[in-house]
């Protein structure tokens, strides 16, 4: 499995900054993800409860999540499956595009 390259501080920095900007607001949100990343430093809990806990604190904010990513260490394979896409994609069936095939529900 090929490493992902570590970001740079400078990546770091902004991605914080445009936490910090967008939740200007909103303080407790650019708060509480300050007091996550430092329990990671501290604690170093699983991977996975940082991304979920994370993503319940950024919910509609998929760019900010699909960015938080690159400062995760590398996954499972399985996780990597249900990880978060690029905000820009479209999941398959969203947004009333959906095909279903022929014969479907029928028995």
């Amino acid at each position: 499995a090929k490493k992902q390259p570590q970001p740079k501080f400078g990546s770091a920095f902004s991605y914080v900054s445009k936490i910090k900007s967008r939740f200007v607001d909103r303080p407790e949100v650019y708060q509480t993800f300050l007091e996550i990343l430092h329990k990671c430093k501290e604690e170093s809990p699983p991977i996975e409860a940082v991304r979920e806990e994370v993503a319940e604190l950024f919910k509609g904010h998929d760019d900010l999540l699909y960015e938080f990513r690159h400062f995760l260490p590398d996954e499972p394979a399985k996780t990597k499956q249900q990880g978060i896409r690029h905000p820009s994609r479209k999941e398959p069936g969203v947004g009333g595009n959906r095909r279903v095939r022929a014969g479907a529900g029928r028995e």
